[in-house]
């Protein structure tokens, strides 16, 4: 009987067979076809004929060559046994039945094969699956034969656990449309083996990398001592990676002798970069004194050579390149690229993209039309002095905002961060209108913290005209933020303070952060002494420019009083609106000094634009 698996389809059939008696073995081959219009032809539709053969043995209840006691043995394989498969390949048998002793060494001892001439076996190796199944690695040298012939598979009775009896066969066929007449062997004797060469295989090899380090396996096809070191740092060869990592599988007191096996590793190789491809080369063994000689205890090498390479997968990457070193609060650019195309828009580029503390990406454009490999990213700084963070996130979803991959579905596999400090500013507070000759004290504040001791503060910092510093303590224990400056007049002279800007970090008196950003402006103020009081007299009504202009924390007004009285400062925005009221009342006469910060009256920071400081008093409006 033959019927289909699955309704109206051809792809499998269950095949029903009568045997012609009870103790016969029934031998099933399926030909591959040569001509699509013979009988029995197996072609597709389009013409295309079976390329390959299956042969499979059933052995009957009980074989008539066969003692009647004891186990069964059958041999069977996966993929039918040709010429080719015996000259070129391992060949992979199952034997079942009966129960097997634990040892493979025990049970690699009592299988032989027999049945082909020309056919010498160059390496048979068995692994034991469970207590009933084990299976039988072969490969082959040579083979020369005109007919089809069959394999017999000899087990001894030491393989056999609780099983005294006469050994037990069982036979593949090989190339078998006509089975030849097999060899009769009445198991008392087993064929003379030839001396093994020492063979590998690699297994589990990975597909492809990312970058990371990968594992495989190596086997060997017998046990032998072999140091670890020897195998991680001389045996391989490997371009664009190293093997870092040598570990034993199998366990040495499995092996007979005490020799330790050595037969199974786990090989961790670490890639020199992620898409780099990478070959791994285990070659054979010609001097045993060699560095790197892989060799068995009584001196024979390693036969075969193992060669393979490991594709890195293409990654999506991408990286910063002309980044400022600093920037002054005005917008600065910097390019993007990436390593190849990607599937964008530069509103995305410039709305979702990039995360950015400190600052706004207010433009976003490509380096080259009609490619989205390189742009050119511009940021408005939120402030003259503080840091702006870019931060380019890698990509785990291809479908969320601001998410960068190829059009192909690849994602960005990196992340990039860089940082640009801003300008490095001071300023002076708390000054005093005049000195009456005594000392006096003012503040001196710095946009972040700096590298200096106050010593340096005291001696070195500050230039003074008619006067001395005498002392510089900080303002918060710990914090180089903020100075509190006393200075001893020399006279009742007026008292001229610079502080200059730093050109080197080394020099003395230099005022930097910690990171090597030296102060960026010029500070300037003049403390009137008693003798140049009949001086003050004159002033006149006046509101200064302030500074820094443009400026984006925080600028400074001065203004001058002739008289006491009521004076109002207030800052406008171009439409005539009032926004910020700085100084509403009554004010002694001078010079006069106030700070603003860049927000309205209800403390919400105002967007970046021109505005207007108007003074209004008695004396007049400016």
């Amino acid at each position: 009987g033959a019927r289909r698996l699955q309704a109206g389809s051809n792809l499998g059939w269950q095949i029903t067979i009568e045997p012609d008696s009870t103790n016969a073995q029934v031998l099933i081959i399926l030909s591959p076809t040569d001509d699509c219009e013979a009988a029995g032809a197996v072609c597709t539709e389009d013409g295309q004929p079976l390329s390959n053969s299956l042969v499979a043995i059933v052995p009957g209840a009980e074989q008539s060559d066969e003692p009647s006691e004891g186990p069964t043995i059958t041999a069977s394989t996966t993929a039918p046994l040709t010429e080719a498969t015996l000259d070129e390949s391992v060949v992979t048998v199952t034997l079942s039945g009966g129960a097997y002793e634990s040892s493979r060494s025990t049970i690699r001892g009592a299988v032989t094969v027999a049945g082909i001439a020309g056919v010498t076996v160059r390496r048979l190796d068995v692994d034991r699956v469970s207590d009933t199944v084990v299976t039988v690695e072969l490969t082959f040298d040579g083979t020369n034969f005109d007919t089809d012939a069959t394999l017999t598979f000899i087990v001894g009775a030491d393989a056999i656990a609780d099983y005294d009896g006469s050994p037990r066969t069982a036979q593949i066929a090989v190339a078998a449309s006509i089975e030849s007449e097999a060899t009769e062997d009445d198991g008392d004797q087993q064929p003379d083996s030839p001396e093994q060469s020492l063979t590998a295989r690699f297994e589990d090899m990975p597909a492809s990398h990312d970058g990371s380090a990968f594992t495989f396996k190596l086997h060997f096809s017998e046990a032998f001592p072999l140091s670890y070191v020897t195998l991680r740092d001389d045996a391989f060869t490997v371009t664009n990676g190293q093997v870092t990592g040598t570990k034993r599988l199998d366990n040495p007191h499995h092996e007979p002798d005490g020799i330790e096996p050595n037969r199974e590793w786990e090989i961790t190789v670490e890639p020199d970069s992620d898409a780099g491809d990478i070959s791994i080369s285990l070659p054979a063994t010609t001097n045993c004194e060699a560095t790197g000689a892989i060799c068995t205890a009584d001196g024979r090498p390693l036969s075969n050579e193992l060669t393979v390479t490991v594709p890195g997968l293409l990654l999506l990457t991408a990286r910063f390149a002309a980044l400022p070193a600093v920037h002054d609060s005005s917008a600065f650019t910097f390019e993007l690229h990436f390593s190849e195309e990607i599937e964008i828009s530069y509103r995305n580029i410039e709305d979702d993209v990039l995360d950015v503390t400190g600052g706004t990406v207010t433009g976003a454009r490509r380096l080259q039309a009609g490619s989205n490999l390189g742009w050119e990213i511009t940021i408005e700084p939120d402030s003259t002095s503080a840091a702006v963070s870019i931060v380019l996130p890698a990509t785990t979803d291809c479908e969320a905002v601001g998410a960068v991959c190829t059009e192909d579905g690849r994602s960005l596999a990196n992340e990039l961060t860089a940082i640009v400090p801003g300008l490095l500013t001071a300023r002076f507070a708390a000054l005093p209108a005049a000195h009456d000759g005594s000392a006096f004290t003012f503040e001196l504040h710095f946009s972040e913290e700096i590298e200096i001791s106050y010593r340096n503060i005291e001696d070195d910092v500050l230039d003074v005209t008619g006067g001395t510093v005498t002392g510089a303590r900080r303002l918060q224990a710990g914090s180089n933020l903020g100075w509190q400056i006393t200075i001893e007049p020399e006279s009742n002279a007026e008292v001229l303070i610079v502080l200059p800007p730093t050109a080197d970090c080394d020099a003395v008196g230099a005022v930097c952060t910690e990171d090597g950003r030296p102060l960026s402006n010029e500070l300037t103020a003049t403390v009137p002494g008693p003798a140049a009081k009949p001086v003050v007299a004159p002033l006149t009504f006046g509101l200064d420019a302030n500074y820094p202009n443009p400026f984006n924390a925080e600028t400074q007004l001065v203004y001058t009083l002739p008289m006491a009285g009521p004076v109002e400062l207030a800052i406008y925005n171009v439409m005539g609106q009032r926004i910020r009221t700085l100084v509403q009342g009554v004010q002694a006469a001078g010079r006069h000094q106030i700070a603003w910060d860049g927000r309205s009256d209800s403390g919400s920071t105002l967007a970046s634009g021109v505005y207007l400081s108007r003074l209004v008093s008695t004396q007049g409006v400016q």
